[in-house]
């Protein structure tokens, strides 16, 4: 999910919102966004074709080289990196006007879905851990908290432009959640600093079932 967030980001960063908008406090002499987008895309195009194809080189020669570790996970992250990458290539080329207006937008929320969606994944790891070492009187799961305000920030902030308006909403938007993110990253760095990268702890081993525990006992 952070690697799809990572392919987007480009696109968010080097496609600006559309319009001159009024977050400003002095006129400001709006560029030719057309020609900036254009010259900054093509670019990042020009770089990720032969970035693409060299990840493919690399997939398929550990496939020769070290069956054991290769696996299909490899083929499936490529294969939707160069969905996204054509996609994008796609909507560029045929519709640039629809390009330069919506893909800001588009690559942000989606960016923002895949953040989310990796919070709540570690907020479930986290809850089965809680569970498997039986830690009493354990704090709230961090990262639901965060999951929590990564949704209900936003609508509120978005709900507040729609009734009272709010020149500045997008920037507040965009900048709650890069906060929010890195609230998540320095939470999961602390937790896992000792430990290492989180290993997938089995449904069986992290919620024991009551009709197991019976049998048991």
């Amino acid at each position: 999910m952070l690697n799809v967030a990572g392919i987007l980001a480009p696109a968010v960063a080097l496609v600006p919102t559309p319009g001159q908008g009024t977050c400003h406090s002095v006129p400001v002499a709006l560029g030719d966004a057309a020609a900036n987008v254009a010259n900054n895309m093509l670019a990042l195009f020009v770089v990720g074709v032969p970035c693409l194809l060299l990840t493919a080189v690399f997939i398929a020669r550990d496939r020769i080289r070290q069956p054991a570790g290769w696996t299909p996970m490899y083929v499936l992250g490529l294969a939707v990196a160069v969905v996204i990458f054509g996609g994008g290539l796609a909507w560029f080329f045929v519709d640039r006007s629809g390009f330069i207006g919506n893909a800001h937008y588009a690559a942000a929320i989606v960016m923002f879905l895949c953040i989310v969606a990796v919070v709540l994944l570690n907020a479930e790891q986290f809850r089965r851990k809680q569970r498997k070492h039986a830690i009493p009187h354990s704090p709230a799961n961090r990262y639901s908290v965060i999951a929590v305000a990564m949704v209900v920030v936003p609508l509120l902030m978005f709900g507040w432009k729609k009734i009272f308006g709010w020149d500045h909403a997008v920037l507040w938007i965009e900048g709650t959640l890069i906060l929010l993110f890195a609230a998540f990253w320095i939470s999961q760095t602390q937790e896992l600093w000792n430990e290492g990268i989180r290993q997938e702890l089995p449904r069986s081993q992290a919620t024991p079932s009551p009709l197991r525990s019976s049998a048991v006992e």
